[in-house]
């Protein structure tokens, strides 16, 4: 995906050209239109776009309409208003209500305000796209680690770094008699001797692998290992419990 594309409508030509012409020394591949239904055709045809700039008054649809018709062709374009004084309620309204990402008073004393506000946008837009992509390749880790753990036979208890129980599997809630409910923090979930069993050690610095064995209430020993889970980065991203009975 291109991450420098921007769509400029105004029906000023003379202006619509200037933003263009201004966008493009700083790097940006720029289309523009002159109207709203314009504008949409070229979002269909060459889309996505990252950044779109338009006028709120224009003849025909308004800018406020155009924004709202633009978001169902591409959910995440990222739109800046340009308004004139008389019209700053409604850009107000557009970035409270629409999702506008800014919006610029016209005439632009300063042209840079525009770059600077568009590369604003660009950033936004690819910082929420990268999360996007975090957030799915984690709930498919997530459920490939489910799959795993349904089909092990020893108990497996995962949290991220938060404490919040993300994966229980069957085996652990039949070893430990009790039902324990993942998206809970452990402190109010797990058995007492095991919430006590991690506090300690992440106490000691949570780097390694642990294993030790716990006398359990019911008068048999559990055998508990406890893995760290890193992020990318190799700071802590949580831990996985496996719990076998000892004896």
């Amino acid at each position: 995906m291109k991450w420098d594309s921007v769509l400029v409508v105004d029906d000023d030509k003379a202006f619509c050209a200037l933003m263009a012409s201004h966008l493009h020394r700083h790097g940006y591949e720029v289309e523009s239109c002159h109207n709203a239904v314009d504008a949409l055709e070229v979002l269909r045809a060459k889309g996505p776009f990252q950044v779109m700039v338009t006028d709120i008054s224009m003849p025909g649809m308004s800018g406020i309409e155009l924004l709202r018709a633009a978001r169902r062709v591409d959910p995440n374009l990222e739109v800046i208003i340009i308004t004139a004084a008389g019209s700053l309620e409604s850009a107000i309204a557009a970035m409270r209500e629409d999702g506008a990402f800014d919006y610029l008073l016209k005439p632009l004393d300063m042209m840079s305000a525009l770059s600077l506000s568009v590369g604003r946008a660009m950033t936004h837009r690819r910082l929420n796209s990268e999360r996007e992509a975090l957030r799915a390749h984690l709930f498919t880790e997530v459920e490939r680690l489910r799959t795993l753990a349904a089909n092990v036979g020893e108990a497996v208890i995962i949290a991220d770094a938060n404490g919040m129980l993300t994966l229980v599997n069957p085996p652990a809630l039949r070893l430990l008699e009790r039902p324990i409910q993942e998206g809970l923090e452990m402190f109010t979930n797990l058995p007492q001797p095991l919430v006590e069993h991690v506090s300690r050690w992440q106490a000691e610095g949570s780097h390694q692998t642990a294993t030790t064995e716990l006398p359990w209430p019911n008068g048999t020993v559990l055998k508990v290992s406890l893995l760290p889970v890193r992020a990318a980065d190799k700071t802590p991203n949580g831990w996985v419990m496996i719990i076998r009975g000892a004896r």
